[in-house]
């Protein structure tokens, strides 16, 4: 027997369907954050190069 929710008997056929569905959107999701974190640690690194070269130049005099 398949599951049902609500009003709507799905098949297995279905609950795979939706499945590969949600996790591709889910996919896609995650890398969209990923990339996100990724260029804000990046910036955050580049800044603190940044200024730990200003300091360090400042030392030398």
């Amino acid at each position: 027997m398949a599951p049902s929710w609500g009003h709507k008997n799905l098949s297995s056929e279905d609950l795979c369907v939706d499945f590969r569905a949600n996790f591709a959107e889910d996919k896609a999701k995650f890398r969209r954050l990923a990339v996100a974190s990724q260029e804000i640690l990046t910036q955050s690194s580049v800044k603190f190069a940044e200024k730990t070269r200003a300091i360090s130049c400042e030392d030398r005099f």
